[in-house]
C-alpha cells in the first residue's frame, strides 16, 4: 500500500482557456507549460519512483511526458483520471456561467453528488471515478505514486482521501504545474502539502512564448 501520493496537475496551456471551464476539449501544453512540465520533471527526478498514472488528455500526457523520459519509468494511462465533463459550460469563463445558469451554479457548489451539467457529466458518475481513482492510487504496491492529472480531479481526490463531503472541493484552489502531496497512515489520508510552484520560479512566465 502506498505510503505517499504525489497529485500534479497539469502545466499552463494558451491564454484563451484560461480562466474557463475546460473538461473534454483536448487542449495542448503552451510553449510556457513545456518549459513549466521541464521544471517538473527535474523536480521529480528527487523523488523516489516507479510507476505514474496519468490521464489520456493531451495537456496531462504532455506534462507527464519529461517525467516518464527523465526517470525511465513505466506509465499507465488512467481514463478515470480525465478532467469532468463541462458539457455546455466547455469554453466558458465563471462569470458566463454564472450570468446565463446562475441557479445551476448554485446547485453545483452546494451538491454532493445529484448535479449534472447540462449536456455533460453527472457528479454520481463523477464522483464513482473518483472513488476507483482513489482507490487504485492510494493501494498501489510502490511507497511512492505519482498521478498526473487535472485540477477538478485533484480537488475531489483531496475530498476522498482526507473523508471530506465531495461539496467541500469548493475549498481548494489548484493551479497549474503545481504539485499536492498526501501522506497515508493505516489507509487515512494526511494533506502535507498544496500548491507547491516551488519548482517553477525562473521559469518563463511569458504565456505567449
Amino acid at each position: 500500500m502506498a505510503s505517499r501520493l504525489l497529485i500534479i496537475r497539469h502545466a499552463c496551456v494558451a491564454p484563451a482557456f484560461e480562466e474557463r471551464f475546460v473538461g473534454k476539449t483536448n487542449v495542448s501544453l503552451n510553449g510556457r507549460g513545456e518549459r513549466q512540465a521541464k521544471a517538473i520533471a527535474d523536480l521529480a527526478s528527487t523523488w523516489n519512483l516507479s510507476k505514474c498514472y496519468v490521464s489520456p488528455m493531451a495537456r496531462a500526457l504532455q506534462t507527464a511526458g519529461p517525467i516518464i523520459e527523465k526517470l525511465n519509468i513505466s506509465a499507465q494511462c488512467e481514463d478515470d483520471l480525465r478532467e469532468i465533463d463541462f458539457g455546455k459550460w466547455e469554453g466558458m469563463t465563471f462569470c458566463q456561467v454564472q450570468r446565463e445558469h446562475g441557479h445551476l451554479v448554485d446547485q453545483w457548489c452546494a451538491s454532493c453528488g445529484d448535479f449534472a451539467f447540462p449536456s455533460g457529466e453527472s457528479m454520481t458518475d463523477f464522483h464513482l471515478r473518483i472513488e476507483r481513482c482513489a482507490e487504485k492510487l492510494s493501494t498501489d504496491p510502490a511507497d511512492t505514486v505519482l498521478a498526473v492529472t487535472h485540477g477538478g480531479i485533484i480537488r475531489a481526490l483531496i475530498c476522498r482521501l482526507l473523508g471530506l463531503r465531495p461539496c467541500d472541493h469548493v475549498l481548494f484552489d489548484v493551479r497549474p504545474g503545481s504539485v499536492t502531496t498526501i501522506d497515508f497512515n493505516d489507509g487515512k489520508g494526511l494533506l502535507v502539502g498544496l500548491n507547491d510552484t516551488c519548482h517553477l520560479e525562473g521559469v518563463d512566465i511569458d504565456p505567449h512564448r
